[in-house]
């Protein structure tokens, strides 16, 4: 409830059978720093409705999920470095404005960050690689992506969905997939380019997003 406070410091959290690491739901307020977070099949931490946690400089390995989002939560999640996730890395539902995702090293996942539906706030400076797609903007999300590298993703650095929206700017996105697409309904005109080589950024019909002041290559 809104009186629980968890703090978790150093610690190292392993048990395949059960689903979730840790939990933060209704309005519980944690503290958790510095963990290692391992081989979850749901995911290494779930935060819910009501939840701000700080989880900051933590090791998050194997999980379905690394960090899932729900609607209505918020927190900073920052310098963590979350590999080998299932799904994603990151999986954000949420526009809460207190929401901040910065500076977290995520590689080896199918997806780096994901932004669904209702997924927003800001995503800075993070730095994602060796995933299938890198950032992926999906279903009337509305994120400001800012300042991230995103590199030798296999398909895509960053690839928006039909109805996918938002703003990515001033990212270096280099030296990803393998085909590039083309932008189609797409502001791009602040971008030097999309895609390249290989597929900096993948954009499907109907998307609507902003690629604004980015290095693509």
């Amino acid at each position: 409830g809104a009186a629980t406070q968890l703090l978790i410091r150093r610690s190292s959290l392993r048990d395949g059978a059960s689903g979730v690491g840790v939990l933060c739901w209704q309005e519980a307020q944690a503290d958790i720093q510095e963990t290692t977070i391992d081989s979850y099949p749901l995911a290494g931490i779930d935060v819910g409705d009501g939840s701000s946690p700080v989880v900051v400089g933590n090791t998050i390995r194997k999980s379905k999920t690394g960090i899932l989002v729900c609607k209505g939560a918020g927190g900073h999640y920052k310098a963590n470095r979350i590999s080998a996730a299932e799904r994603a890395g990151i999986e954000c539902h949420s526009s809460h404005e207190e929401l901040h995702v910065h500076e977290n090293k995520i590689d080896g996942c199918d997806i780096g960050i994901l932004f669904l539906a209702g997924g927003g706030g800001r995503c800075a400076a993070n730095r994602v690689q060796t995933c299938r797609v890198g950032i992926e903007l999906r279903g009337a999300s509305s994120p400001e992506v800012a300042s991230c590298e995103v590199f030798q993703n296999r398909r895509a650095g960053v690839q928006v969905q039909r109805d996918g929206g938002g703003c990515v700017r001033e990212c270096h996105i280099h030296d990803n997939g393998i085909v590039a697409r083309s932008s189609v309904g797409v502001q791009t005109s602040a971008a030097k380019r999309v895609g390249g080589d290989g597929a900096g950024v993948v954009l499907l019909d109907g998307a609507c997003a902003r690629i604004e002041h980015n290095r693509i290559r």
